[in-house]
């Protein structure tokens, strides 16, 4: 059984968005959820976005150029995780609202399209995503699931423009939900008990209440779930224990999962690649790993 959680989280002080002025802005207040106050555009989700495949394209190849640059700022000797999709959703949200050099430097660092394309985009491919769970499970195993999930949580009083509440509701499906970030601890635990939902209770604690500030006007948050059985499983009594290559060139003695079957395979000079599919086989796990003599984290990218 395969399970990744990844959770994403951007705490802003924003001049683009909108203004202190005690204003809603356009938007509507009502109820997400029991006891969940939500106020956003009367927007709806597009449900068919305006945008053509070579522009998902583009902004697939551009949020994997960004994955790999990261990679290398935060690779080294000790072990790194982290969600790319996750980072690059969440600030595609705070850039819907950006302008001017704050644009800008956005766009070429996170190397995101123009704003009349970048969110249409994005929608496209949370559409994609939410839909390969329709396609696995089923017998004995327990059914794939992918849950990407949106949130914004902004200042009350504060005035928001309606470009950018109707662009996270018609392109995000996201509302945004009015906190009181004076009141950090009342603000932290509310934002923690949405992530601790959306992720079924795997992440608790995400948000500190030491890391909202009096300046602090909004918090993105994007979560994703994911659950699958492997396509060909791995049976436990196989498990044995072997050696681990470390980057030092040394060894640990580790339990390593063994199956014998046929995958997807490609090597290099630097490197051996194998994918290992998903039940439904509509998603899959793709492991590189560097040969012996070689740094992975010199040829990445």
């Amino acid at each position: 059984m395969g399970r990744i959680i990844w959770t994403c989280m951007l705490v802003l002080l924003l001049t683009a968005c909108g203004s202190d002025e005690p204003d809603l802005g356009g938007q509507r207040a009502g109820e997400a959820e029991p006891g969940v106050r939500m106020a956003k555009s009367e927007v709806s989700r597009v449900q068919s976005p305006d945008v053509t495949d070579e522009q998902v394209a583009d902004l697939v190849q551009g949020n994997n150029g960004f994955a790999f640059a990261m990679y290398h700022e935060q690779g080294g000797t000790g072990n790194v995780i982290f969600s790319p999709y996750s980072i690059s959703l969440a600030f595609s949200l705070a850039y819907a609202g950006a302008r001017g050099e704050t644009e800008a430097q956005m766009a070429e660092t996170l190397k995101f399209l123009p704003q009349e394309t970048q969110h249409p985009a994005f929608n496209a491919i949370e559409s994609r995503m939410s839909g390969l769970g329709e396609k696995g499970g089923g017998g004995d195993s327990a059914p794939f699931r992918l849950n990407v999930a949106n949130s914004a949580w902004g200042q009350e009083g504060y005035r928001f423009e309606q470009a950018y509440l109707e662009t996270l509701a018609g392109q995000y499906g996201a509302g945004l939900r009015p906190v009181d970030f004076g009141q950090p601890d009342e603000a932290s635990e509310e934002i923690n008990a949405w992530v601790e939902d959306e992720t079924e209770e795997r992440i608790k604690d995400l948000v500190s209440p030491a890391i909202i500030t009096p300046n602090t006007r909004l918090v993105l948050a994007n979560a994703v779930y994911f659950k699958a059985s492997w396509f060909s499983s791995f049976e436990k009594s196989n498990t044995r224990e072997g050696a681990f290559n470390l980057p030092d060139g040394g060894e640990a003695t580790v339990p390593l999962m063994r199956q014998t079957s046929y995958f997807p395979y490609a090597e290099g000079d630097a490197y051996q690649a194998v994918r290992l599919p998903y039940k439904g086989e509509a998603a899959d796990m793709l492991i590189v790993l560097p040969r012996r003599d070689a740094s992975m984290r010199s040829k990445v990218g």
